[in-house]
């Protein structure tokens, strides 16, 4: 191609990068204000421990299994939301966790 033409046929590529957000998942506050209206429970500490127990619907700690029926730590109950329930990750509206949760609470 001759040089006075180069110019013209030179092909100018434009590369666009489209940003996704990820929906932050609902606050563990409205998660567990939905456990609770489903049926979960908690107990303060007894004896020499320091935190609170979260026990599914249903369930006792003395007859129970801990991290089936009941939860140790606020971190492990948040654990079985997500794998249980998929908070944060299928299900991240309020209607959406509701229904997985009453669903499992029966």
């Amino acid at each position: 191609i001759p040089k006075k033409f180069q110019s013209a046929s030179k092909t100018t590529t434009t590369t666009t990068t489209t940003t996704t957000t990820q929906q932050s998942p609902l606050p563990w506050k409205e998660v567990w204000k939905i456990m609770k209206s489903k049926g979960w429970t908690w107990k303060g500490p007894v004896g020499l421990m320091t935190g609170y127990r979260y026990i599914k619907p249903g369930c006792k700690i003395k007859s129970g299994q801990q991290d089936i029926d009941y939860f140790n730590s606020e971190e492990a109950v948040q654990r079985f939301a997500r794998n249980v329930y998929g908070w944060g990750i299928r299900h991240d509206t309020i209607e959406a966790l509701e229904q997985i949760i009453g669903e499992h609470a029966k």
